[in-house]
């Protein structure tokens, strides 16, 4: 891993450590701490960290060498004043397809993330999409592919979810100013009304692949 990468990450994790703080204890630290987690393999790059808003644990997809696109899902339990070691969550370690950036609904009833497997057995050529577990008591659902207008025919990834429901997608469907764009896809009863283009300065020329809300 190059320095400037483990910076990243850990930068990353730092941010996880502040936003569990600020949910279940208080905190007078004025300077930002790295996380350690046990049992993380030096060779592996973790990225895209969430908190689950009911139980505390840190989420993050993980992979090792030029694998960004079949990563693994995981969770690391909350243990006293960190987490414990993590383990594969939602999809089995070594699946075919993988997935990545794991994002919780408000209220922790669903968890969002990004894999490129098939949504259904027609569908020839797989495509990036928005896939949704939903929680069942103290584990979770089956993966669903999210139907339009969250997903298209084109690539989405990394979606974030208000509380309201809204779902902020970047997407290459047309319309999109650069190779990829926020789209909000306003929630409406029990799906999704039509997805909305994002203006200038939030989207433009250049590419706008992930974003936190």
């Amino acid at each position: 891993m190059t320095s400037r990468l483990a910076a990243a990450v850990a930068a990353m994790l730092v941010l996880a450590a502040c936003a569990v703080r600020s949910q279940h204890e208080p905190s007078t630290a004025t300077d930002p701490e790295r996380v350690d987690l046990p049992g993380v393999p030096a060779d592996r790059v973790v990225n895209f960290p969430a908190i689950d808003p009911v139980d505390g644990s840190l989420w993050f997809s993980s992979y090792a060498g030029e694998a960004f696109n079949r990563q693994t899902i995981v969770r690391a339990p909350r243990a006293g004043g960190g987490w414990g070691a993590p383990a594969p969550a939602v999809l089995p370690e070594g699946d075919r397809w993988g997935g990545r950036a794991p994002r919780f609904s408000a209220d922790g009833r669903r968890l969002y993330f990004t894999s490129n497997r098939p949504r259904s057995a027609a569908d020839s050529v797989p495509n990036w999409n928005i896939w949704m577990v939903e929680r069942r008591g103290a584990g979770w659902g089956q993966p669903v592919a999210l139907p339009e207008p969250v997903n298209s025919d084109q690539a989405e990834i990394h979606a974030a979810a208000t509380a309201a429901g809204d779902l902020y997608v970047p997407s290459r469907r047309p319309g999109s100013l650069g190779l990829t764009d926020v789209w909000r896809v306003p929630r409406r009863g029990d799906g999704w009304g039509p997805a909305e283009h994002l203006p200038a300065p939030i989207n433009d020329a250049r590419s706008q692949p992930d974003l936190w809300v």
